[in-house]
């Protein structure tokens, strides 16, 4: 029955082939054999799974899902239930590492900015001169006792 089960009902959990759903009115304990769960599609990390009683979604993680091969635009995921091809854009993965990279570059740009403003630059003076020493002082002389005249 198509309806037993409401458009994109959500497996919170699923332990061995049982999965855990969430419905509208309470959770839902369902065999995946025996409700044909075959993967239909993956967008961000959630899985969409066609049922013979109707649609539900899970996160990626729940059913194991793997990026098995790419082949030009186009990806290969496996999961416990099946396998599906995704297209990717081409040129998704040259944007993100080419902006990564250049916001990386204006980062140090801006460190090396404020380190160097935030030098202290010593103003420049002169050269000091070596001054000259004065002549040498001349040396003690000892001064002799005055003999008393006899």
């Amino acid at each position: 029955n198509p309806t037993l089960i409401e458009e994109n009902a959500l497996i919170t959990q699923i332990q061995g082939q049982i999965a855990t759903v969430l419905t509208q009115m309470d959770y839902v304990r369902l065999n995946l054999t025996a409700i044909q769960a075959k993967i239909a599609s993956i967008e961000e990390n959630i899985a969409t799974i066609q049922t013979n009683i109707g649609t539900l979604k899970t996160d990626v993680e729940n059913i194991n899902a793997q990026v098995e091969s790419i082949d030009g635009n186009t990806a290969t995921i496996t999961s416990d239930l099946g396998e599906v091809k995704k297209k990717i854009a081409p040129y998704g993965l040259e944007l993100g590492i080419a902006s990564t990279v250049f916001s990386c570059l204006a980062a140090i740009a801006a460190s090396i900015g404020v380190l160097l403003s935030r030098r202290k630059i010593p103003p420049k003076t002169p050269t000091p001169t070596p001054e000259t020493s004065p002549p040498p002082s001349p040396p003690p002389t000892e001064e002799k006792p005055e003999t008393p005249a006899v």
